[in-house]
């Protein structure tokens, strides 16, 4: 008898535990759930470098990687040289949007860190529609290997999600999205890339490898 009261006690015991493990469980995802959803670059693959070595390489699942100060983007078949103080300073985003296309987000990380809806520099959008000839942001179409024949477009950030109020955090926004032309200016595209221009003068032409 006492033997069956105590293997009913341990029963007991065992699924109220497990109740409580199946509450903090779910608190703990819906907690993620909500962080994430405050992110405008949730699920996202984040390319960032060691801070403290220099020679260190990172490497996304798509194959891009960050080399020094060389970013490498594998999809989209270009490379960009990153300015001082942005190897160590900038987290790169891969996001797909609703509309299934690719972005690439430059952040600032003190800001992002801070706030995740805050801390973006810039973003390159790919889209397999053709942009209209007198957009502004365009930088023309790629023939990319992993995703054919794509549009690439350049957008800055709004007001909303850039620079952050707090002073400090700020000041090294500002001091790095100063930055932000020389970065573009520097995205040159692989040579064995079918590269075609954009439509419009006042689009970006990017480089082509020799």
């Amino acid at each position: 008898m006492n033997k069956r009261i105590t293997a009913l006690l341990l029963a007991g015991a065992l699924a109220v535990g497990m109740v409580f493990a199946g509450c903090s469980n779910s608190n703990e995802s819906a907690k993620n759930s909500a962080t994430g959803s405050k992110s405008f670059v949730k699920g996202t693959e984040s390319l960032n470098p060691a801070a403290d070595d220099e020679t260190a390489q990172d490497e996304r699942v798509d194959g891009s990687t960050l080399s020094g100060n060389t970013y490498y983007d594998k999809p989209f078949g270009f490379t960009m040289t990153l300015p001082e103080g942005w190897a160590d300073g900038v987290y790169i985003h891969s996001n797909t949007t609703s509309d299934n296309d690719r972005e690439l987000v430059f952040l600032e990380k003190t800001s992002y860190d801070s706030d995740k809806s805050k801390g973006v520099l810039f973003t390159i959008t790919s889209s397999t529609k053709d942009p209209e000839a007198n957009d502004k942001v365009s930088m023309g179409s790629i023939s990319s290997q992993s995703l054919g024949k794509i549009y690439l477009k350049y957008s800055e950030p709004t007001k909303k999600n850039s620079k952050p109020k707090d002073k400090k955090l700020a000041s090294n926004y500002t001091k790095l999205s100063k930055l932000t032309d020389k970065a573009i200016e520097s995205i040159t595209v692989d040579s064995n890339e079918d590269y075609t221009a954009p439509k419009a003068d006042n689009g970006i032409t990017l480089k082509v490898a020799e």
